[in-house]
């Protein structure tokens, strides 16, 4: 059951189409097994990651750029671990055919280090906010809510780190 949850974004209607791909894939059998999970995973995974492109395509013209190069990130990482990754993710992005949006815009500017810290801290909010990513605390992620839509300053200490939603994950 958590292991169905956790590959949704808490909404019902992916927990409803999860769990029918399990039965599809299960050939008709009274119990599902792990064979027909996997399955049904990947054809979710695959299904939920193109629509949620076309949902937040308006606000975020190049966020299918974003989610291609968070793929290069581990599953968890510290804030430190995105700004190292800045020369290749500003690189990234100002060779690709895109849009030009606010994010796009920011990384054009990045002639000092406070402006790269700026930038990297943008895109960790857009992912933020679209969903992809959480915030440990504790010993739990939290991902954007409506009490919590986006991060702020706080969120970006030194010592805070991030993970990636398994609906978004690499593996």
């Amino acid at each position: 059951e958590k292991y169905l949850i956790d590959r949704t974004m808490m909404r019902p209607r992916d927990l409803i189409t999860f769990v029918n791909l399990c039965i599809e894939h299960s050939d008709s059998q009274s119990i599902i097994n792990s064979d027909a999970i996997i399955e049904a995973e990947r054809d979710f995974l695959h299904d939920r990651r193109k629509a949620w492109i076309a949902e937040w395509n308006q606000v975020y013209p190049n966020i299918e750029l974003c989610l291609d190069l968070l793929y290069t990130f581990n599953d968890e990482f510290f804030l430190d671990d995105a700004k190292a990754e800045y020369a290749r993710l500003e690189s990234a992005i100002l060779s690709a055919q895109v849009e030009n949006d606010d994010l796009v815009r920011q990384f054009l500017d990045s002639s000092t280090e406070i402006l790269r810290d700026r930038n990297i801290k943008q895109f960790l909010k857009v992912l933020y906010t679209v969903g992809v990513i959480g915030k440990w605390e504790g010993d739990k992620a939290y991902f954007a809510n409506p009490a919590r839509p986006t991060l702020d300053e706080r969120d970006f200490l030194e010592a805070e780190w991030f993970v990636v939603h398994s609906l978004f994950r690499k593996s």
